[in-house]
């Protein structure tokens, strides 16, 4: 039960004293918070505290454990919540996680304090060493609120922003942080955070979720991505892909919003794969590819049903691929089980795929055709009620069946 606790960002009405849809759930839950004080303390966080479901907390630590982070690692999360990542670490990481609201805090002692150091109280006032872990790894709240710390926060930046950079410093060289994040962190016009980001560490890789990937597990329809740095090692050059500045790009409109020039990050800009959505399928139509068939899991259902572009897959995953690439143009392939090879001729509907060879697709098609034809004139048939199911007694009668 307190593991699926979410965090008081999925209800921040019943904190509005304006809404008199939940007076007696306020009244309730003033009650059994016990102080004007924890009553003020979980207010603030229903600003950010929007909890990381369990999918895509173990997919984190997956990735995690590829980069090569395993063994005693020292481990941190920062606005750990009730504990996700760390009930779902490995078992001989050495945990710690810091909370600012104490009643989430309190519950995260209860589920993981035998394995973990749960420390209640602002990530501002934490007090470590620079480079006292190996991994930092959560989901950092976003606000337009910016935290005092003269330390780590000079420039003072947005709070997402500034967990990122405090992250970073708190990791040790060649060390890891894994942070979910907001999208502005990697889009916002002005780049001076992620300049001063990448002046510490090199991207590995970042990923963005589909809108709404966390309306389940915390009521939050924010754009989210994933974002993995290691920290740099002491005069080594950067390396890495370039991701210091956004850039404008066109995007179409959904729904009731309208499309325009939006700025993206240079990154995805130049790695679409990890957006499959209106960027890839909007450079899709202009290189004039007619479709997509991914034997695998697809992301973003929505912007793909707003796109003009065919898309069929065995399902869907609110993550992207890993970047493996290139990949290479014009060559058999295996899908389904199936080979494709190039100048085939490949059909889809909602019914299903079919793939027909190119030696043989003129005869194919002229069969089609006819069959066509043929299926056609039945059907104009049957609506006027000239037709006969005679063949089925005939068939019935063969098999031994009584016909009445």
């Amino acid at each position: 039960m307190l593991a699926r606790w979410a965090g008081w960002g999925a209800v921040p009405k019943v904190f509005d004293e304006r809404d008199e849809q939940f007076v007696a759930e306020r009244a309730e839950l003033r009650r059994l918070l016990g102080t004007e004080e924890a009553w003020a303390q979980a207010r603030r966080t229903t600003l950010n505290a929007h909890y990381t479901s369990a999918s895509v907390v173990t997919t984190m630590w997956g990735a995690a454990s590829a980069l090569g982070v395993e063994g005693p690692v020292r481990v941190l999360e920062p606005g750990c919540g009730s504990g996700n990542f760390l009930g779902l670490a490995p078992e001989d990481a050495v945990l710690t996680g810091v909370e600012l609201d104490a009643t989430t805090a309190t519950i995260a002692e209860h589920l993981y304090g035998a394995r973990a150091t749960i420390r209640t109280g602002a990530f501002e006032e934490l007090r470590v060493e620079d480079g006292a872990f190996d991994l930092i790894i959560g989901n950092v709240p976003f606000a337009k609120v910016t935290p005092h710390d003269p330390r780590h926060n000079r420039g003072r930046h947005a709070l997402h922003n500034y967990f990122l950079l405090k992250s970073l410093h708190l990791t040790r060289p060649g060390g890891i942080v894994m942070a979910l994040t907001s999208r502005y962190t990697l889009d916002a016009h002005n780049p001076s955070a992620r300049r001063e980001m990448a002046g510490l560490a090199d991207l590995v890789g970042a990923i963005r979720l589909p809108e709404g990937a966390f309306a389940k597990s915390s009521g939050t329809d924010v754009v989210v991505d994933l974002l993995v740095l290691r920290r740099r090692l002491p005069g080594a050059e950067p390396t890495g892909p370039s991701w210091e500045h956004a850039v404008t790009t066109s995007a179409k409109g959904t729904g009731d919003r309208p499309g325009g020039d939006v700025e993206v990050n240079e990154y995805l800009v130049a790695h679409p794969d990890r957006v499959l959505g209106d960027l890839v399928t909007n450079k899709a139509k202009h290189r004039g590819i007619a479709g997509f068939i991914v034997d695998g899991l697809i992301r973003d259902l929505p912007g793909l049903k707003e796109a003009d572009v065919p898309v069929y897959a065995r399902g869907v995953t609110p993550f992207g691929p890993l970047h493996r690439g290139p990949g290479e143009l014009n060559y058999a392939v295996s899908c389904g089980g199936i080979v494709v090879n190039p100048g085939d001729i490949v059909v889809a509907d909602t019914s299903g795929i079919a793939v027909v060879r190119k030696e043989v697709a003129e005869d194919t098609i002229t069969r089609l055709r006819a069959h066509r034809a043929r299926m056609e004139q039945y059907v104009s048939d049957v609506k006027a009620g000239k037709f006969s199911n005679d063949w089925v007694d005939r068939q019935l009668a063969a098999d031994h069946c009584l016909v009445e």
